[in-house]
């Protein structure tokens, strides 16, 4: 039968709300009660309900995750370095997802109401006014990975998508002598793919080398169909055209 915070006032000799103090803010119990207080939890081997903790003091230690998608490598990456860092701050890990689509997108402003979790970082692939209403809706310390949302008070982490784009674009050009080079993209919507056409472009440019519209491709975000692409291209080029 599991130990109860009942048991543990009545070990102690106390009243359970002078053991919640001990638990919750043991600096406000003298030295001698509290003392006594944690010999009794130690004697029952009592462990104190964190949810319900967690509701009364407004904590819960729990930090959540919200990503556009749950399914990749790259996904993967990012759950577990959260989860390491994560775990060295003392906290837990609630992992889960929303996309511009989904008629669930008051899921973060939902978590932060009910006290679940303590702070929220946030990836959106596509931004609309209904996921921006429920960020801006959510009172609890924020952070936007790989992007910002207007009209949101928020912290950022980002990448440099233009940089990247066309340090990629560089060494195929001057690196590997490419004179025809295929862009592959996520949705034209998204921010980051407008991000690296834009770089893309710019680097063409720089080396006097035309893009053909037909060579850029805004796809999912999917491994098969952009191998697919990549198959389809390779099969039709004359070797060192890209």
């Amino acid at each position: 039968m599991a130990v109860s915070i009942q048991d543990v006032a009545k070990r102690a000799n106390v009243s359970i709300s002078t053991v919640s103090r001990v638990l919750n803010r043991r600096d406000v119990v003298n030295k001698k009660t509290r003392e006594r207080v944690e010999l009794a939890i130690s004697e029952l081997g009592y462990s104190p309900n964190v949810f319900a903790r967690g509701l009364m003091l407004r904590r819960s230690n729990v930090l959540s995750l919200v990503l556009p998608d749950l399914h990749g490598e790259f996904y993967s990456e990012v759950i577990r370095g959260a989860n390491v860092r994560a775990r060295e701050l003392g906290r837990r890990l609630m992992v889960s997802s929303m996309s511009a689509t989904d008629a669930d997108s008051d899921l973060v402003a939902s978590l932060a109401d009910q006290g679940l979790v303590d702070g929220v970082a946030v990836m959106i692939s596509e931004t609309n006014d209904q996921t921006r209403d429920a960020l801006a809706n959510v009172k609890l310390p924020l952070v936007v990975l790989d992007g910002d949302v207007e009209g949101v008070k928020h912290d950022s982490v980002v990448i440099d998508q233009r940089m990247g784009a066309a340090a990629a674009a560089r060494h195929l050009v001057h690196d590997r002598g490419a004179q025809r080079i295929v862009f592959i993209g996520g949705h034209d919507t998204n921010f980051d793919t407008m991000q690296r056409l834009l770089a893309f472009r710019e680097v063409m440019a720089e080396a006097n080398l035309p893009v053909d519209d037909r060579d850029i491709y805004f796809l999912d975000y999917q491994y098969e169909t952009a191998y697919q692409l990549a198959c389809k291209h390779v099969k039709n080029w004359a070797l060192g055209e890209a």
